[in-house]
């Protein structure tokens, strides 16, 4: 029987797997290249790119704007319908299926051929299946939600979430010694805040391994994110000559928190690469996209919707017509119970500015369905100077935090998304990705290869 596991290692480019490799030739990286396949990959989504529209590019075969999947918790009725995603092609080929963490893979599909499902970090609620993973998920979205942007306090009822994994050996006891041990540095180091999210992918693969090798299923899925996000903050550390920056001016606590990121994903490689080494099983490392420098200028601070109760108030919106879901900063999606209450937070929204009129929050992308997606600005000169904003109820001018918004400061980001990514290939089977030789392989190929793969005899 085939099996294939994609580990879905979220926006790693060629450069810095390159990079990763001459500094580590004995990775599980260097032996996937050395004995398997690579592919440098580009993907043809247009407009502003981002993993949630790129991630259903690889999983569909079509570009963004044949999918429209544009936002996190968009409303998919339409696009599931007409492009359904890689598994349920898969599924309805009788092929057994384990998704974990696949970014727009909610809502979990129940059936014969799931094993287990996982849908990822932005879901709307804990679905999820079997029972032990809904409780991770249960402790994995509330960490996600109140950790989102910056790193905060873990409350009580973390810790009893955290400790109930533990005991009913959901994850395991080498898993909590090593966010024990990340804990402790915390409190000795401020800076190691900074590397909290390398913890999630630790106790993640943990519950996706262990279903795993109990439900075996044909084809599954892995995603992780936690390499992404320290680019996103840490690329001119890791590559100073981007910047013009010296050795000597790097701060070398966070020239390592790339590679410390690319460590974790290389022994979660190397653990899978030694199952399919012994079970003829097969392994494709996937990013749909990659990452580049990036020069942000100055840095400002960030908008961040502290009480969106607060938000609604203000602007006399009724509180049972609007839910918000989850997203990732600065994008807020709102989920309107009716039409009017759409048009209502879509008039009002975007009124509410400074006193040279600047906008606090953007209309991102026209809705779908009662969906809509809002951006969440940075501060203006206005702004800097406190000046209060305008309230388009009261035609009246309020303080910022009494719209439920408030300024954050994060590390500033020196990367963001570019067009070129990776394609590993490991095991019996590897010669099926070839893609005939292809040296720029189109992310879209990747899915009709994937379902060709399990077609052949």
């Amino acid at each position: 029987m085939k099996r294939l596991i994609i580990y879905e290692l979220n926006e790693v480019p060629p450069r810095l797997l390159k990079k990763y490799v001459e500094k580590k030739p004995n990775s599980g990286f260097a032996k996937i290249l050395n004995e398997g396949i690579y592919k440098i990959t580009v993907t043809r989504d247009d407009g502003e790119l981002h993993p949630w529209s790129t991630w259903p590019t690889v999983h569909r075969g079509i570009p963004n704007f044949e999918h429209n999947i544009r936002y996190i918790n968009q409303d998919l009725t339409f696009a599931n319908r007409k492009y359904p995603p890689l598994w349920v092609d898969l599924a309805s080929l009788g092929i057994d299926i384990g998704i974990f963490g696949s970014l727009q893979s909610f809502p979990p599909i129940y059936g014969e051929n799931y094993k287990f499902y996982l849908p990822d970090t932005f879901s709307p609620n804990t679905q999820a299946f079997p029972k032990e993973i809904k409780y991770f998920q249960e402790f994995n979205l509330k960490l996600a939600g109140e950790n989102k942007a910056i790193s905060g306090k873990y409350d009580l009822k973390s810790i009893r979430m955290f400790l109930k994994l533990l005991s009913l050996k959901i994850i395991s006891p080498v898993s909590f010694s090593k966010t024990l041990n990340h804990l402790i540095k915390e409190a000795i180091n401020s800076k190691y805040k900074t590397r909290r999210s390398l913890i999630q992918p630790i106790l993640g693969f943990d519950v996706f391994w262990k279903h795993y090798l109990k439900y075996q299923p044909s084809f599954s899925t892995f995603f992780t994110n936690h390499v992404a996000g320290m680019m996103h903050r840490y690329w001119s550390s890791t590559f100073p000559e981007d910047f013009n920056i010296l050795d000597e001016q790097v701060d070398p606590f966070h020239s390592k928190s790339i590679f410390k990121a690319m460590d974790i994903a290389d022994r979660q490689i190397t653990q899978i690469v030694k199952y399919c080494d012994k079970n003829q099983s097969n392994l494709l490392v996937i990013s749909s996209m990659g990452q580049k420098a990036v020069d942000r200028g100055v840095y400002l601070r960030e908008i961040f919707l502290n009480d969106e109760l607060k938000l609604l108030k203000i602007l006399n919106l009724p509180f049972e017509e609007y839910k918000i879901l989850p997203a990732m900063q600065p994008d807020i999606v709102f989920d309107c119970k009716y039409q009017s209450s759409l048009k209502k937070i879509i008039k009002l929204i975007p009124e509410i500015v400074d006193k040279e009129g600047n906008q606090l929050i953007k209309l991102r992308y026209e809705p779908v369905g009662l969906r809509v997606n809002f951006s969440l600005q940075i501060e203006t000169k206005a702004m800097v100077n406190n000046e209060e904003i305008f309230n388009p109820i009261t035609k009246k001018y309020n303080k910022i935090e009494d719209y439920g918004l408030k300024f954050i400061t994060r590390d500033k980001g020196t990367a963001y998304h570019s067009k070129d990514g990776i394609l590993l290939a490991y095991g019996k089977y590897v010669s099926n990705f070839n893609f005939q030789n292809i040296d720029l392989l189109d992310t879209c190929e990747i899915k009709p290869k994937i379902i060709e793969f399990f077609q052949k005899v």
